[in-house]
């Protein structure tokens, strides 16, 4: 089934995925792409546009955090002066 081209813009006009910028390189970008690659983006948008944001970027904001703070205690780790035993 063909995707619907103007769900498809409408998805990318709304989407909080994306800055405007890359609302402009998606929407330019659309008249060149396979039906494969316009159904990958569909289903993406519309994913997304079912996320309650609201409950999950506090989680996806604690992860980020959690991952820096053990970059971070590495890269200590890796500075510190290694002693012979």
């Amino acid at each position: 089934m063909p995707t619907d081209l103007s769900r498809l813009i409408s998805l990318v006009k709304g989407s909080k995925l994306l800055m405007d910028d890359e609302r402009k390189e998606w929407l330019a970008k659309m008249e060149t792409m396979s039906e494969s690659q316009l159904k990958k983006l569909s289903d993406i948008l519309e994913r997304a546009e079912k996320v309650n944001w609201t409950q999950e970027l506090p989680k996806y904001e604690a992860a980020v955090q959690a991952a820096e703070t053990f970059v971070q205690s590495t890269q200590a780790t890796l500075s510190s002066p290694l002693t012979n035993a």
